[in-house]
C-alpha cells in the first residue's frame, strides 16, 4: 500500500437469486510508519506554509523558487528562496537594500512521545557576522503570542553561513512534546550593506516523532441554536499522520462529514436533542470523541404589537397583512426563508417584490414609524434605508427599501 491508497472506500455488493445488497463503504488509511508529523517538500505549492515579507524590516524576499533545483542535498525541483534574480543554478543574491521577511508552518499536533526531531535543507551563504542578515529558526506554541528560538545564524542550533552548498540540519524538540506548535523562519538584512551573496534556500521540512495512535485534544462541544441557524462541531486530535476524522450523528456516520470539522445547515426543532461526535483514526489506531449535544430551540417571540398598529406583515409563508387587509402580492423570485423571527422574505436583487397596493399604510399626513429586520446578502459595505420612491414612479404613498453600495438604489 502507498500514500495515494488513502481515502481509497471500499464496499461489498452481496447477492443471491431473490436480490442483491451493498454495503457501508469501509475506508482505507495509508500513513507512514516513520511516525512523521509534518513534511514538506514545496513541490509547486507551499503545502500549508505562508509567507509573510511585511515582517521586521520588511519588503522581503521569500518565495517558491526552481533556483539550484537539481543540487544535491535537497529534493528537486522546488524549494523556499530567500533573495531574487536566481537560476536553476544557482547565482541570485539579495541586494535591494534593507529587508525582511518570515516564512511560517502550519499548526502542528505534537504527540507526547519522545524523542521529536525537526530536520531541514538548507542552503545559506550571507554575512557571517551574528549581528547582519540574521536568520532564525523559532516555534511558538501560543499563536505567536511569544517565540522560543531553536537555532540562530553562527550562533546555536546547527545553524551556520555560508554552507559548501546545500547540508542538512536537525533541531531536538522533545521539550515541546504535547503541545500545539507553529514553526517560523526568519530572515532580516538588518542593513543594506553586504547583501551581494546567494541568500537562503530551504526545503524538506520534516518533524519525526514515534508512531503514535491518535490523541483527541480538544472535544467537541454542545451547542444551542434557534431554528433555522448553522451550527458547527469541531475536533482537534495529534497523532502520526495523516489523520482521518469521521463524524456521527447519534452513533450513525455522516455520508461525506470527514473533516476535523462538521457544519449542520438550517437546524430544526426536530434535531434538538442529537449527539454529535467524531471518530479519529490512522494506521496506529482509532479513538471516539464524546458526544455533543445540539440543543434547538424555538424562535423568539415577536415583541406585542405597539398600540395603534396599523398594518403587519409577518412573512409566515405568505405576505398577509395580519392587522387589516393590506394583504401583499409576492411576484418573481420571492422565497420564504428562516428569517429573525419565524419565516422571512427572500429578494433575489432583479425581479422579486411584494407588491402592497396603494391603501398600505394610508396615514395621511399624520406621522409614522416603519420597522423590519433585514439581512442582507451582500458582503460589501452597503446602506439600507427605506425611503420615498424615485421621482419617476413617486405617488403619495410610494415607499420601497433602497440598497445601495454607492450611489444608485435596488428597489424591492
Amino acid at each position: 500500500m502507498q500514500l495515494s491508497d488513502s481515502g481509497s472506500q471500499f464496499s461489498c455488493l452481496v447477492s443471491n437469486a431473490y436480490g442483491t445488497v451493498l454495503s457501508s463503504n469501509a475506508v482505507l488509511t495509508v500513513g507512514l510508519n516513520t511516525g512523521v508529523m509534518l513534511e514538506a517538500h514545496f513541490e509547486n505549492e507551499l503545502q500549508g506554509f505562508t509567507i509573510d515579507n511585511t515582517y521586521g524590516s520588511g519588503n522581503g524576499l521569500w518565495h517558491l523558487s526552481t533556483g539550484r533545483a537539481q543540487d544535491a542535498g535537497h529534493s528537486p525541483i522546488h524549494s523556499l528562496y530567500y533573495g531574487h534574480n536566481e537560476t536553476s543554478t544557482g547565482g541570485g543574491n539579495y541586494d535591494t537594500g534593507v529587508s525582511g521577511g518570515v516564512v511560517m508552518s502550519p499548526t502542528i499536533s505534537l504527540p507526547s512521545a519522545a524523542p521529536i526531531t525537526l530536520s531541514f535543507n538548507y542552503l545559506l551563504n550571507v554575512e557571517s557576522l551574528t549581528g547582519y542578515d540574521v536568520a532564525y529558526v523559532e516555534v511558538t506554541t501560543n499563536n505567536g503570542a511569544s517565540y522560543v528560538t531553536l537555532a540562530s545564524k553562527n550562533m546555536f542550533g546547527g545553524l551556520t553561513s555560508p554552507t559548501a552548498g546545500w547540508v542538512s540540519n536537525t533541531v531536538d524538540l522533545t521539550a515541546f512534546a504535547g503541545t500545539t506548535l507553529n514553526l517560523r523562519f526568519r530572515f532580516d538584512t538588518i542593513d543594506g550593506i553586504a547583501n551581494a551573496t546567494e541568500g537562503w534556500y530551504l526545503d524538506d521540512i520534516t518533524i519525526t516523532a514515534p508512531p503514535s495512535t491518535p490523541l483527541i485534544t480538544a472535544q467537541p462541544q454542545s451547542v444551542s441554536a434557534v431554528v433555522g441557524q448553522t451550527v458547527a462541531f469541531s475536533i482537534s486530535a495529534s497523532g502520526s499522520a495523516p489523520l482521518s476524522y469521521y463524524w456521527n450523528r447519534n452513533g450513525a456516520p455522516i455520508p461525506g462529514a470527514t473533516n476535523a470539522s462538521f457544519t449542520a445547515n438550517n437546524v430544526q426543532l426536530s434535531d434538538s436533542g442529537a449527539h454529535f461526535s467524531c471518530l479519529v483514526s490512522n494506521v496506529y489506531g482509532t479513538i471516539l470523541s464524546s458526544n455533543a449535544l445540539l440543543t434547538v430551540n424555538p424562535p423568539p417571540p415577536c415583541t406585542v404589537p405597539p398600540p395603534r398598529i396599523i398594518s403587519w406583515w409577518q412573512a409566515e409563508s405568505n405576505a398577509l397583512d395580519l392587522t387589516s387587509l393590506d394583504n401583499g402580492t409576492p411576484a418573481g423570485g420571492v422565497r420564504y426563508v428562516p428569517g429573525k423571527v419565524g419565516q422571512a422574505l427572500s429578494f433575489n436583487g432583479t425581479d422579486a417584490e411584494v407588491s402592497l397596493g396603494t391603501s398600505a399604510g394610508n396615514f395621511g399626513t399624520n406621522d409614522f414609524t416603519i420597522e423590519f429586520w433585514i439581512r442582507r446578502a451582500a458582503r460589501a459595505p452597503s446602506k439600507v434605508s427605506w425611503v420615498k420612491g424615485p421621482p419617476a414612479i413617486e405617488t403619495a404613498q410610494d415607499f420601497g427599501i433602497c440598497e445601495s453600495a454607492t450611489a444608485g438604489c435596488r428597489w424591492h
